[in-house]
């Protein structure tokens, strides 16, 4: 019998119990629903997958077995992945219960499903279909806990309408503040709107936008902040207040040093690119079209160009163009109204970064496979799927801050224990041998290094489970 995939399914697991989604599932779903459910989290969470294969990648990895779940997952023979994950939405709300833990949250609204578009469907017999645009939101426990609410809002509704939703939402599982993190850009008179209904929220101004130049131009004094070290870049920061509708709102420009030197290397290596090109060029009217037709139109207005003395095209770098194009290089432009310290806000904004992302490969797995997707309740159900691993993958990322002397990513965590193998040998299971990289990573998570004892215990029916604390 082929071996089964163990080691990055050993290690979620164990976040499944540490964060409480297995328990939130069990008491949600019954023991053996709950098990199965766990058990599809766990295999979507080590790798990015589309639906469609979840249930044949669940049979190769031993998930299954780790999660206590039965052969047919608790919902019963023939049942699809969609139908189980439509029935399990039913009772999404218990589980958000299940999931908070009633601290301060904050609320990402999630742009990535924002565009709606157009399938053909078999199921609705070749017709076109319209899928509208939606914007989530998707509620965190604190700054950096795991993710326990979400909501689909359609993107052309009124943005404050959505939002006053999405807060009696929260606010009727306890009392507790909400800061909303704002995906989509707002007017100066929606921030203004915001202010005024005493609402907590952090946006990201365009710099070059008329919010940016009414928002800076009350601003005379500036407080420079110190620099900090958020998710291994440099960020410096400077910060003021300024009145906005009935209040004020604090505004901070935050540069990423590391994103600002790496784009002004590549503007300058661009431009140095350009005067070499325009050297060869023979001086004349087309040398503008010529330098464009070679891709440096858009660095046309940081060069001066001029008739060599040899009879060919002199070019250098206007000193002022090229320092007002470095001027936004790895800078941002903060409003809030939250007494969160810079730190915090930036490690938010990186955290909301990585969870559109994640919502953008679920809008791939929408594109890749409209027919399994024939309502868009069925889509918000499957969403159900993504979120359960939005909530491991967050934990794996809580895990590994906690972690000391860990400069591991996520992703090379579980390529790490990608290649830990159980292996059904003479009628008993044993695992793969470890390698020091490998032990390392386990421990550091304060993980039990596995070995054939256990192997045994986990993938032999009867067997008795010798790890009791794997098993809440």
């Amino acid at each position: 019998m082929e071996g089964k995939e163990f080691g990055q399914v050993y290690l979620m697991h164990e976040l499944a119990c540490r964060c409480g989604l297995l328990k939130t599932l069990r008491n949600v779903y019954g023991d053996r629903r709950g098990r199965g459910l766990a058990a599809i989290a766990v295999t979507h969470s080590t790798d990015i997958m589309q639906h469609r294969y979840i249930m044949d990648e669940l049979r190769r990895n031993a998930s299954r077995e780790l999660c206590g779940a039965p052969m047919d997952l608790g919902w019963g023979p023939g049942t699809t992945l969609n139908e189980a994950m439509a029935s399990a939405a039913s009772d999404i709300s218990r589980v958000f219960s299940g999931l908070d833990v009633g601290k301060d949250s904050v609320v990402m609204e999630l742009t990535s499903l924002g565009e709606g578009f157009t399938i053909v469907s078999g199921i609705a017999g070749f017709r076109e279909s319209f899928r509208h645009g939606h914007t989530v939101y998707l509620g965190i426990n604190g700054v950096y806990g795991t993710p326990f609410y979400y909501c689909f809002r359609e993107s052309s509704e009124n943005p404050f309408k959505s939002i006053s939703r999405v807060f009696t939402d929260i606010r009727s599982m306890g009392p507790r503040s909400v800061h909303f993190v704002f995906g989509r850009p707002r007017t100066v008179e929606e921030l203004a709107y915001a202010v005024n209904r005493g609402l907590t929220f952090t946006t990201m101004v365009p710099h070059r936008s008329w919010a940016a130049s009414h928002l800076l131009s009350g601003i005379s004094d500036w407080r420079t902040l110190p620099s900090m070290i958020v998710g291994g870049s440099v960020f410096s920061c400077r910060e003021s207040e300024t009145p906005l509708g009935e209040g004020h709102v604090r505004v901070m420009t935050i540069c990423n040093e590391n994103v600002r030197t790496s784009q002004t290397s590549i503007l300058l290596g661009r431009i140095q690119e350009a005067v070499a090109a325009a050297s060869g060029i023979r001086w004349g009217g087309s040398v503008q079209d010529r330098l464009s037709g070679l891709g440096y139109s858009d660095i046309l207005d940081c060069l001066e160009l001029s008739r060599g003395d040899n009879g060919f095209t002199l070019c250098s770098p206007r000193k002022d163009m090229v320092e007002e194009r470095m001027k936004p290089f790895g800078n941002v432009l903060l409003v809030t109204t939250s007494d969160l310290r810079p730190f915090d806000l930036c490690s938010v904004l990186i955290r909301q970064g990585r969870f559109e992302w994640e919502l953008s490969e679920f809008r791939r797995n929408q594109l890749n496979a409209p027919e399994h997707l024939p309502t868009e309740r069925t889509t918000e159900a499957m969403f159900f799927l993504d979120f359960m691993r939005m909530v491991l993958k967050a934990q794996l990322n809580i895990e590994l801050n906690r972690s000391r002397n860990m400069d591991d990513t996520p992703d090379d965590v579980l390529n790490v224990l990608r290649g830990i193998r159980a292996n059904l040998i003479d009628g008993t299971w044993k695992m793969d041998d470890l390698n020091d990289r490998q032990r390392r990573v386990l421990r550091s998570f304060g993980i039990r290094i596995p070995d054939d004892a256990l192997a045994e215990a986990v993938m032999s029916p009867g067997a008795r489970r010798i790890q009791p604390d794997l098993y809440p």
